[in-house]
């Protein structure tokens, strides 16, 4: 990322329930996102992500490792972007 201050969110909806989330990021320590079905039901398993020109490269593989590490060797991702 460059040095200009940027701050950008995306949803994401995931084939993890937000619960098995929940469990599983404080598992590793990370905050996944903010869960969007608790404003808005109807969106399911839907994450909001935000980054930051804070936000490092080893932060954003962390969260991808989370998701890989959160799904069976069967499943896809778990990300399915809706951006």
């Amino acid at each position: 990322f460059d040095h200009e201050e940027f701050f950008q969110e995306f949803p994401i909806q995931t084939n993890l329930t937000l619960e098995t989330i929940e469990a599983k990021s404080q598992e590793m320590g990370i905050l996944p996102g903010y869960p969007l079905n608790r404003d808005f039901p109807e969106l399911g398993n839907a994450l909001l992500i935000a980054a930051t020109e804070k936000t490092q490269e080893q932060d954003v593989e962390k969260l991808l490792n989370f998701f890989q590490k959160s799904t069976t060797k069967n499943q896809p991702l778990g990300i399915r972007s809706n951006a």
